[in-house]
């Protein structure tokens, strides 16, 4: 099992790099600031036992269809899913090399 902090740092420093860039390809406009108001409550999310990434996930997905307001499936949905898959592999890293 991955550390709760290295948990909560992946989440916010994946969810910060790649959330733009994947909103880019979607031409979904945003600040940075509607990202970070989105990445973090959502990383501090997971350390909730049990349903924390579903939180987390349900979190990021909230506030980010309250701030930017475009069409919640094409505009947000997508582009968070794919950035929770990105987070995949390097948990993976994380959990064998420890």
């Amino acid at each position: 099992m991955v550390n709760p902090g290295t948990n909560v740092v992946v989440h916010a420093v994946i969810g910060m790099l790649a959330l733009p860039l994947i909103f880019r390809l979607f031409k979904t406009h945003y600040t940075m600031l509607d990202i970070v108001l989105a990445c973090v409550p959502a990383a501090l999310l997971t350390l909730v036992p049990t349903v924390g990434e579903v939180l987390s996930l349900a979190a990021m997905v909230a506030v980010l269809n309250y701030r930017i307001g475009e069409n919640l499936f094409p505009g947000i949905v997508v582009p968070v899913m794919v950035t929770r898959l990105l987070m995949i592999p390097v948990l993976l890293v994380f959990e064998l090399h420890k």
